[in-house]
């Protein structure tokens, strides 16, 4: 992040999916977003079926990691 940034202006995105989790960090200048840091992860186990959260252990703990 530059040094002209403002902490509150920082987005923060997660995207919990049936087979992985993505957390995106970025800010909005000039009308555009800009990516900071992404992470990608795929669950551990079967922490989602069919887009609902079966294990809500496994999936807290991948969003921790995020």
């Amino acid at each position: 992040m530059g040094e002209n940034n403002n902490i509150q202006d920082v987005i923060f995105a997660l995207d919990i999916g049936t087979r992985s989790i993505l957390g995106t960090v970025g800010i909005v200048k000039d009308k555009k977003f800009h990516v900071i840091e992404e992470m990608y992860l795929e669950h551990k186990e079967r922490a989602m079926v069919d887009g609902q959260i079966h294990d809500l252990h496994l999936v807290a703990a991948s969003v921790r990691e995020i």
